[in-house]
């Protein structure tokens, strides 16, 4: 056989080989994703629970085929500055401290739920959705709606268990205009507060409230009635009645 012939017949082997190789995957896991990720949404609380930015960012990370050792550097050059100052800052402050290109997405995630807790506050954004709720001159309908449904984001409202109490006890927080009974309500979360404990709750703020003005207010001495000295040295009291200065009337007057 010849060298070319030999040749062909070793190329031919070489081949089949690389084709079966091929044809049971062996070459699967070998492939290098070279694109580069595309940029994500950073996180806003004011628009967003954490929640639901989270479910988001998982699907953008299975789309997007990033390895589980760079979901971390992903999400943090994604963030606004305040919030990678405020991750950097809790990684600091671990024992043993880090840096923030040192904690995993696992860490992130544990410190972004106990910051942004959508628990927190949940009470005080439904307030604000039904009280402050209006149209704005010559806004369309469809802002109207949109701004709608940018403020309900933060309000949680599928978690809702007993649409009726949930009713009567916003409607009774958007009604009771205290300032101090808003303040003990709204450090409530929304899982732990019904009609009945708002009741409670606002009654006993409004009753603390009025026995602290009385306490402070109430018991102050009364003024004391000055003491006038007369030319003559006399003291002369202003409490005197008017009847002790006025010359009685004679009697058995003639008209």
């Amino acid at each position: 056989m010849s060298e070319t012939a030999e040749l062909i017949e070793l190329l031919k082997q070489q081949f089949y080989t690389l084709k079966a190789l091929v044809d049971t995957g062996a070459f699967a896991n070998t492939a290098v994703n070279t694109s580069p990720t595309p940029s994500f949404s950073p996180f806003d609380p004011k628009s967003e629970l954490w929640k639901d930015y989270w479910a988001r960012f998982c699907t953008f990370v299975g789309a997007n085929a990033v390895p589980d050792e760079r979901e971390a550097q992903v999400f943090l050059t994604n963030q606004l500055t305040k919030v990678f100052k405020l991750l950097s800052y809790l990684a600091s402050q671990q024992c043993p401290r880090k840096d923030i290109n040192e904690i995993y997405i696992q860490e992130i995630v544990a410190f972004m739920k106990d910051q942004f807790n959508p628990k927190r506050f949940i009470v005080r954004e439904r307030y604000k959705f039904w009280s402050d709720q209006q149209r704005k001159p010559g806004e369309a309908i469809q802002e109207l709606a949109a701004r709608i449904c940018q403020d309900a984001a933060t309000c949680d409202f599928a978690s809702i268990k007993d649409p009726q109490d949930e009713a009567l006890h916003t409607h009774l927080i958007c009604l009771v205009n205290n300032e101090a009974v808003l303040k003990a309500l709204f450090k409530i979360k929304d899982d732990e507060l019904d009609f009945t404990r708002a009741i409670k709750v606002a009654t006993e703020t409004e009753d603390a409230a009025k026995v602290a003005k009385e306490t402070v207010y109430g018991f102050k001495s009364k003024g004391v009635n000055k003491v006038k000295q007369s030319k003559s040295g006399a003291l002369a009291n202003p409490t005197t009645s008017r009847a002790e200065n006025v010359p009685s009337q004679p009697t058995g007057a003639h008209w």
